[in-house]
């Protein structure tokens, strides 16, 4: 999925591991925030996971805004 991404020009967020004890409770995946629904709704980890990669998506957008504004 990430070459299609990338030939698209999609600048790919994971979550990563900067934050281990965070990303562990969340299951450990390095590469994005993932639910089972199965399973049932989102277990509180999964959620805080889910609000530190949408906080590091936001914080690069704000970095890209002012070039995108010059373009």
């Amino acid at each position: 999925m990430y070459h299609t991404l990338f030939h698209w020009g999609s600048l790919i967020v994971p979550t990563g591991y900067l934050d281990y004890d965070l990303s562990h409770a969340g299951g450990g995946n390095p590469y994005g925030v993932s639910a089972i629904i199965a399973e049932g709704p989102p277990n509180d980890d999964a959620l805080a996971l889910a609000r530190y990669q949408t906080g590091r998506i936001a914080t690069l957008a704000d970095a890209l805004a002012p070039t995108r504004a010059a373009s």
